[in-house]
């Protein structure tokens, strides 16, 4: 077909659709696809230009239109024309600058020109007048608009980051604010009302319910719930419409339904006309705070989550997780995109989101990610077909009838460690399977998925078609039973805590001062104690990374750093030991700038893990780190290395706990395993090397140095290249010592 007679046939359908009648959606949606390809396919370079960059000049006569009341006056005419003089003077408006709205609207087909200076309605008129809610989702989206004009600027200023915190994003760049848009609204009662009436719109295209396509009755109805237990918490459910036709659809269900949002939403539903059924309890509840409903059977949040960044929806995830019992679930009605080929229409409103709330549109991939962050199993998606990207996930909390699974917290640990060591109870779990360790063959029962997403090594022993798979038992005879603990306590609670504390025991005499070493501190309480946190602030020393003059003294070990209070730059400045010398104090450096990939905490964090630091704990988090190697534990590996290293960090080294560093020192270099980790052995040689005058007043330390291996070359050529390193006279460092008596 020529292009002429392609253009014949799309003229001919265009009229002819005028008198075809109503079109299905889905035929609606397909037919404007197909010519938007056309399109797409004609455009040269420039026409594509001219459509995207002059684009905004459409928006901004629409939102023009709104206020002067041009769809107004256009609809209430019904068909007669109006003159560009005519409507200017009811707003007192120019009429040159009427005329020239006017024409803007006439090519964007919002109103039909019929003479010079003269319009009248054409059919999408109606829907940008005050008689339709459409004219306020365009206030609404006009303040979208100004906040992304400013978008470049942000992004450049911030390098081109994707904004992660709501209470620094675009909209506070660009309107000069510290408010969230939703704190902004509260003070702007045009543009609140206008946001409110915009959702209100988004809600026609809802789609149909949620428990029209979840299996309600086989997943959450089976087990009867007491008429005193909450059933359903609408959480952030606004003017309670989800919540509403739940009870309405299921009248006679036991247990409390409550609708939870902010004061002002929930004062608010008396103004309405349609108010929630009297049995729904409203709870003025804002969902940053602990969740007051304990226990309920269902946690619901519908469109909540891609208002927020990862960092505030974790937040919101950790309050409702909280709240959560074994028989809990949490039910997420979300917009997700595609991976690949998302529609326009979802592309352009995740750019809204970003610009007001420096939140997303997540993928699938992406609500995957941030629900397993926040200690969720993911059970669905359930989608309905008319609705399009709308899917709800049912989330869990990894909790089963025998076993607990579950995100750091004091009581779930407890609850671990219980069941760990109380294997009989729980032995008669058909779908446990056992795993038997060390030299004595101890039991550790576990859940069968547990380390589903945790080890893909322990995950394939387990569900294997070989032996161990088949007799639901594996033997791990080569692996310290206490130090498996740990493993399973990680891949429960995402930490290793009680396991390091029932390792460790109760004797942490290294780690603290002897009474004579206490008496003698208060007998001079201008010595200072081996961690000390900020000692004084130094107003007049220039920070070399910011150039601010603002730092403070802190103490890490033996050494004292100048520690920058903007932007945490350190500098090893001294040592607190009359012993050690410039090259000690290079070698720590080195050690103290390490730097270990954590996926819990940042940077130099105090975390309850690292409290006690003896020999023990030292050993303990070597021998985990080495263990989650072999079990391709990546994060577990990273984590262990990152406490290790702030341990190490905080330890004062003597001559009374010696013992800690060479016992650690002798493990990662005994221990053949510790190869796979050569990260944890290159930490533990600087760190001794930066000790080396204190250790050498120990005599293990020769009798380790005398042992066949690398041990010794390494830790003295680790010394000696620092000691003649260029940075200092090798006869001044050493005090006039000849360099060989240190390998003596």
């Amino acid at each position: 077909m020529s292009l002429s007679d392609l253009t014949k046939t799309i003229k001919s359908a265009a009229e002819s659709l005028q008198s075809h009648g109503p079109v299905e959606d889905e035929e609606r949606q397909a037919l404007l696809a197909a010519m938007e390809n056309l399109k797409f396919g004609l455009e040269t370079p420039l026409d594509a230009t001219i459509r995207i960059v002059l684009g905004a000049y459409d928006f901004i006569a629409v939102k023009l239109g709104v206020e002067l009341g041009l769809f107004n006056q256009l609809t209430s005419a019904q068909g007669v024309a109006k003159e560009a003089a005519e409507l200017a003077e009811t707003f007192g408006a120019d009429t040159g600058l009427v005329n020239r709205i006017l024409r803007l609207l006439t090519v964007t087909n919002l109103a039909k020109e019929v003479g010079e200076q003269k319009c009248t309605v054409a059919p999408l008129t109606p829907a940008f007048s005050d008689f339709s809610p459409l004219s306020q989702s365009v206030r609404h989206l006009y303040l979208a608009s100004e906040v992304s004009y400013k978008l470049p600027g942000f992004l450049r200023q911030t390098g081109y980051k994707e904004p992660t915190d709501a209470a620094h994003g675009p909209f506070q760049f660009a309107l000069d604010t510290k408010l969230h848009v939703f704190d902004w609204m509260k003070d702007h009662p045009a543009d609140q009302a206008a946001f409110n009436t915009h959702m209100q719109v988004q809600r026609i295209e809802r789609g149909p319910n949620w428990f029209d396509f979840y299996p309600i009755q086989e997943r959450l109805l089976q087990k009867p719930t007491e008429s005193s237990v909450p059933f359903l918490v609408d959480i952030g459910g606004g003017l309670g419409h989800d919540i509403s036709a739940f009870a309405a659809k299921f009248p006679d269900l036991q247990g409390r339904l409550v609708l939870e949002d902010l004061p002002h939403v929930i004062e608010a539903i008396d103004k309405e006309e349609n108010k929630p059924d009297a049995k729904i309890e409203r709870v003025k509840y804002d969902f940053f705070t602990p969740q007051p409903l304990k226990g309920a059977r269902v946690y619901y949040m519908r469109t909540v989550l891609h208002d927020w960044p990862d960092k505030q929806a974790l937040e919101i995830l950790k309050n409702v997780w909280d709240a959560m019992d074994e028989d809990s679930v949490l039910l997420i009605n979300e917009n997700s995109l595609p991976d690949v080929g998302a529609p326009a229409f979802l592309v352009k409103a995740d750019w809204v989101i970003m610009s007001l709330l420096a939140a997303l549109d997540r993928t699938s991939k992406q609500f995957k990610e941030l629900l397993d962050k926040a200690g969720f199993e993911i059970e669905g998606p359930w989608k309905s077909d008319a609705v399009g990207g709308l899917w709800t996930l049912v989330l869990r909390l990894y909790w089963t009838h025998n076993n607990l699974m579950a995100r750091p917290r004091h009581h779930s640990r407890e609850l671990f460690w219980s069941k760990m060591i109380n294997i009989p109870s729980i032995l008669e779990s058909a779908s446990s399977f056992i795993f038997f360790v060390g030299e004595h063959e101890k039991p550790a029962n576990v859940q069968p998925n547990l380390f589903k997403y945790v080890s893909p090594v322990l995950d394939a022993m387990i569900h294997s078609q070989m032996k161990e798979g088949i007799e639901r038992k594996a033997i791990l005879a080569d692996v310290e039973w206490a130090v498996f603990a740990g493993i399973c306590e990680y891949a429960y609670t995402e930490d290793y805590f009680f396991s390091l504390l029932q390792y460790r025991g109760s004797d942490s005499t290294d780690a603290e001062d002897s009474d004579e070493a206490v008496q003698a501190e208060q007998q001079n309480p201008h010595k200072k104690r081996k961690i000390t946190s900020t000692v004084s602030i130094h107003s007049k020393r220039e920070c070399p990374e910011c150039h601010r003059t603002a730092t403070r003294y802190e103490r890490y070990g033996n050494f004292e750093c100048c520690v920058c209070i903007f932007c945490r730059h350190s500098q090893i400045i001294q040592s607190v030991c009359s012993e050690y010398c410039d090259s000690d104090m290079a070698l720590f450096k080195e050690f103290y700038n390490l730097s270990f990939d954590s996926p819990h905490f940042s940077s130099r964090t105090n975390i309850e893990s690292v409290c006690w630091i003896n020999s023990e704990s030292l050993s303990y988090q070597a021998k985990l780190c080495v263990l989650s190697r072999r079990y391709l534990m990546q994060k577990l590996t990273n984590l262990c290395l990152f406490n290790l290293h702030q341990a190490l960090t905080k330890l004062r080294v003597r001559q009374s706990n010696t013992s800690c560093v060479l016992d650690l020192l002798s493990y990662v270099y005994t221990e053949e395993e510790v190869e796979a980790v050569p990260e944890l052995r290159a930490m533990v040689l600087l760190f001794a090397a930066a000790h080396m005058k204190i250790l050498r007043t120990d005599e293990r330390l020769d009798l380790i140095l005398a042992e066949p291996g690398r041990l010794g070359p390494d830790l003295l050529h680790k010394v000696l290249d620092e000691k003649l390193s260029p940075r200092a006279d090798p006869k001044e460092e050493t005090g006039g010592k000849d360099l060989i008596e240190l390998s003596d």
